[in-house]
């Protein structure tokens, strides 16, 4: 029944607008008395055009269909342009000094214009620092106890040239620890953090911590 209704609906929308295209032409052709296009000769395009509008709202849309299947996949796009180079990784060096009194001096870290030196002689352990370039600089920052109570501790050469010597421990015999920042002419950076006792963890004297240089 719905079917056949729709049907007829949509016949007679299209002869309005057959009509409606006759009123916009103006006259009719005289043979055709009976249909269409004699009805449209006696109307009005104004009468015309409300009845098609009238008629389209009487047409109801049907339900809506099964979704069609997808399309096949397209192409793979281009590749694109490369990312910029990631930066240089630091490099990083440990640092274990161990040794019984008497010991003399020994290179326990090395580095680009740089150079830490360790010895146990005199009954303590002793810390330098040595530049193996002209034109850098170096500071130490840290804590540390003679016996008498925790001191903040801190010293700097800004003209650390070549075979200049820079004393790291403070105390004899020492008990600190902290952070020793060199930076070279080219501007390397070496920074050590540092432990550094007398009689401790079973050794005479201990010097221990990890470099880092960018």
């Amino acid at each position: 029944m719905h079917r056949r209704r729709r049907l007829s609906l949509t016949t007679a929308l299209v002869a309005l607008v057959a009509m409606l295209a006759v009123a916009i032409g103006s006259t009719a052709s005289a043979a055709d008395s009976s249909g269409p296009l004699a009805q449209a000769s006696a109307l009005s395009k104004r009468q015309i055009t409300k009845l098609v509008r009238k008629e389209i709202r009487r047409v109801k849309r049907g339900p809506a269909g099964a979704p069609g299947a997808p399309g096949a996949q397209g192409p793979q796009g281009a590749q694109g342009p490369q990312g910029p180079a990631g930066s240089a990784g630091g490099t990083i060096t440990k640092i274990d000094y161990r040794a019984i009194a008497g010991s003399g001096a020994v290179v326990v870290f090395r580095s680009a214009g740089l150079q830490i030196e360790a010895n146990c002689l005199g009954g303590s352990v002793d810390i330098r620092a040595r530049s193996l370039v002209d034109n850098s600089g170096i500071s130490a920052a840290g804590a540390g106890d003679n016996g008498g109570g925790v001191s903040a501790l801190y010293g700097q050469d800004a003209n650390f040239d070549n075979g200049d010597q820079f004393q790291i421990n403070a105390f004899t015999p020492p008990e600190e620890n902290g952070t020793i920042t060199y930076m070279s002419p080219s501007g390397q950076v070496t920074t050590i953090t540092y432990l550094l006792n007398f009689q401790f963890a079973n050794n005479d004297c201990v010097f221990s911590g990890t470099a880092t240089t960018a």
